[in-house]
């Protein structure tokens, strides 16, 4: 089977979802004062003998040479906002992918944490600095990921924080991979970062990642999920801890990450511009910060779907893909105001950076800037028009979905987008499946388990944090529920 990419560009309004998948070949909190540089000061390059340094004034980032990997990163006078270790590949900012091959006797699969062989600088003026960490599949090393990974970074005048993105390459000539999950990974200084923000109603001082290991903290059902026994700090004593509670949709993970207290608040967070370089569509679900503390960008994964998810990429087949760019925020409250202001700018942020995709400083080809876009536009006979811009040249599938109508649309015939090119589709008829009158429906078929029952967590097993009706189902151990309900017989069965 060749690799699908499915792009995360969507027209989603109140009524209708629609998607293009390519086959390849509350109150209102005053923004946080974030410093910024004055105009007169550039962005400088340091280029060492073991690490490269970039520097715009406002913030200073240091990178391992020819890694890749982001030791540092200095802001609002912290000498480090990150945890690093010497020698530790799980530490300070990473990417890493999961992947396989065909008969590799590993149902598992391996890790391969993406570090450079070549270190180039890509662009260097007072405007942008860009650099290159580049490693390519060694045919001679039987665990070496059969990919060309250019990771890049970008540091821009007085932007208060830096871009990651990278390209994926695999040859026309080399064998079969398939890749499970490719991220990018930040590990926070343990001592600064103790409040987590994910979205309005997801935010809350966290425990530690010490509280979950033996004897603090008690595996439950999957390694993820520690019940918490005797924490550092009380106030946690009896909750779960498990990453996957703080999993967002793509279409709502725009902006997540930590807030450190102390003399002067600072954010660390990571905004996503646009979801066309991840997989899944919008209702994808994926990771987003958890315990560590950790923030994470995952462009590929198969969480919530599976193997049907896996980038398979068959022998001889030329596969590329554009992963990013991801800006990673700093933002910092002087005043020592209310952690409320650091998370209101970091949203007014991630809304300035979706305001400009497709972004113009990237310097790879690869990206395409909005000169060499597309569009599609149409009307589709149930309740809307709709229209995709910044559509990537290419070849694609249609598909759409309208809330409260059964069934998927998928356009018969694929549509091509030429750079610069605008397709109109004309009138686009829906007929919903049926083999019949309705005679009665249960719920609304939207996409959305919102109407599900969900029952009260365990008490033994209770997180605070999800207590709402709108997070309730993140609890751990929902399932057990049901048999705490029904001990005697399923009422679903055929003798009820």
């Amino acid at each position: 089977m060749a690799a699908v990419q499915i792009l995360q560009i969507a027209a989603i309004t109140s009524s209708l979802v629609l998607l293009l998948l390519q086959p390849v070949a509350a109150t209102m909190v005053p923004p946080a004062p974030a410093p910024r540089a004055r105009g007169s000061v550039g962005v400088t390059l340091h280029v060492q003998r073991h690490q490269v340094l970039v520097d715009n004034g406002v913030v200073q980032v240091s990178v391992s040479k020819p890694q890749g990997q982001i030791t540092g990163v200095r802001y609002a006078g912290e000498r480090n906002l990150l945890h690093f270790g010497e020698g530790d590949e799980n530490s300070g900012g990473y990417w890493n992918v999961f992947w396989n091959f065909p008969g590799s006797g590993q149902p598992r699969g391996r890790i391969d944490m993406l570090d450079s062989t070549e270190f180039r600088v890509v662009s260097s003026s007072e405007e942008q600095v860009e650099l290159s960490f580049r490693s390519t599949y060694d045919p001679s090393r039987f665990n070496s990921v059969r990919l060309t990974v250019d990771k890049r970074l970008v540091m821009l005048r007085g932007s208060s924080g830096f871009y990651c993105y990278a390209i994926l390459e695999h040859a026309d000539n080399w064998p079969a991979l398939n890749i499970t999950e490719t991220r990018l990974a930040f590990k926070l200084n343990t001592a600064r970062f103790n409040y987590m923000a994910v979205s309005d109603g997801i935010q809350r001082y966290m425990p530690r990642a010490a509280d979950r290991d033996p004897p603090r903290g008690k595996q439950l059902a999957y390694k993820e999920a520690v019940l918490l026994l005797n924490p550092l700090e009380p106030q946690f004593r009896g909750e779960v801890d498990d990453k996957y509670q703080y999993s967002l949709d793509n279409k709502d993970n725009k902006v997540h990450g930590w807030i450190g207290g102390g003399p002067v608040p600072v954010g660390f967070w990571v905004i996503t511009p646009s979801n066309e370089f991840k997989s899944g569509g919008p209702l994808k679900r994926e990771l987003t910060s958890h315990v560590g503390p950790t923030s994470l960008t995952m462009f590929l994964g198969t969480h919530y779907v599976g193997n049907d998810i896996v980038a398979k990429i068959d022998d001889g087949e030329h596969w590329k893909k554009v992963m990013g760019p991801v800006f990673i925020y700093l933002n910092s409250n002087p005043s020592r105001g209310s952690f409320q202001a650091l998370w209101e700018d970091a949203k007014a942020q991630a809304e300035a950076e979706a305001r400009k995709w497709p972004y113009t400083f990237p310097e790879s080809p690869d990206f395409h800037k909005a000169a060499e876009r597309g569009s599609v536009t149409g009307r589709l006979l149930v309740r809307d028009n709709f229209a995709i811009g910044n559509v990537l040249a290419g070849e694609y599938n249609l598909y759409a979905w309208v809330p409260g109508i059964l069934g998927d649309y998928m356009y018969a015939a694929s549509v091509t987008v030429s750079a610069g090119g605008a397709v109109s589709l004309g009138d686009l008829v829906f007929e919903p499946p049926r083999s019949g009158p309705t005679l009665w429906e249960i719920g609304v078929p939207d996409r959305s388990a919102a109407e599900f029952f969900i029952p009260d967590p365990n008490p033994k097993y209770l997180s605070k944090l999800f207590l709402t009706r709108d997070n309730k189902y993140r609890q751990y151990g929902l399932w057990d529920r049901y048999a705490d309900l029904y001990p005697r017989t399923d009422p679903s069965s055929p003798s009820e």
